[in-house]
């Protein structure tokens, strides 16, 4: 027997997190991190460039597990920030009570005060290529595997593929409601249109939905759009 023994999962850590909703005097601290080359405290931290030329940080106390923002990196050797995480956690965008995530709090020049609208979320990860099947229908030509296109499209990557007639079929994020739509021609982008879309906004075609069963789908007819329960992303 071996009672000293466990089995642990490895957190995952994400190439990057956006700290938002703090607009106070540590305003500057919000913004995208990406994740640094070299770990602190064992743990890996983030970095991201300011206007002035200087780097801010994002690292995990080395001493009782929140996750701290610094101006400056040379503050990371005694745990010091202008913001911090109000409990300790593996991960800087993990769940806290009732699945809200962390809570945080940010000094103001002469104490700590807590900032209720903070949140550290995780950039998407957009892979280099996704696969449409399921649809037998008149849209059938729109299925298919679409690569990650150079250019993003209303501020999210995007997704194409050459079709038989040379042309290229698109998958992008609509600019509006956040669907995810197959567009035949590249002109209909500008007006978000397509003959394909999801049912449900998502941040990743790919994304899981009610019941973790995936997002669902529909398609036009050419008269009407119908639900399309075989597709899949």
């Amino acid at each position: 027997d071996e009672p000293e023994m466990t089995c642990a999962e490895v957190p995952v850590f994400q190439p990057q997190v956006t700290l938002a909703g703090h607009e106070g005097v540590q305003a500057a601290l919000m913004g995208t991190f990406k994740l640094a080359a070299e770990p602190v405290h064992g743990y890996p931290c983030y970095s991201k460039r300011a206007g002035d030329g200087e780097a801010h940080w994002l690292y995990r106390h080395s001493v009782n597990g929140t996750w701290v923002v610094s101006p400056y990196e040379s503050w990371i050797a005694t745990n010091a920030g202008d913001i911090c995480s109000v409990l300790p956690a593996e991960l800087p965008w993990e769940a806290g009570p009732c699945e809200t995530g962390l809570t945080w709090r940010y000094h103001d020049g002469a104490a700590w005060q807590d900032e209720p609208e903070m949140t550290c979320a995780e950039v998407p990860v957009f892979q280099p290529q996704v696969t449409l099947a399921g649809h037998e229908g008149v849209q059938a030509a729109l299925m298919g595997t679409f690569k990650l296109a150079a250019e993003p499209v209303h501020g999210y990557p995007c997704y194409s593929k050459r079709a038989g007639d040379g042309e290229a079929h698109w998958l992008y994020r609509h600019s509006v409601n956040g669907t995810w739509v197959v567009s035949p021609y590249e002109s209909w982008i500008a007006t978000n249109a397509g003959d394909i879309c999801s049912v449900l906004p998502a941040e990743l075609p790919w994304e899981a939905g009610p019941c973790e069963t995936g997002l669902t789908w529909r398609y036009h007819d050419g008269a009407a759009w119908q639900d399309e329960p075989e597709m899949t992303c």
